[in-house]
């Protein structure tokens, strides 16, 4: 697997896991909620940059 296709599975993942976070309920910590916000936005500042460096 190449790296391209690792970062897209990571992406998609971090992605698809901020999505279900909210129809969880309450059983889902503030914690955890704001740790996959910071993910999100960290893969998504990462996205960016490799693209430019592209």
């Amino acid at each position: 697997m190449s790296n391209e296709d690792l970062f897209l599975r990571i992406r998609a993942i971090t992605h698809a896991i901020d999505a279900l976070i909210p129809h969880t309920g309450d059983s889902i910590s503030e914690d955890v909620n704001e740790l996959s916000m910071m993910l999100v936005e960290l893969v998504d500042e990462f996205d960016k940059n490799r693209k430019v460096k592209e």
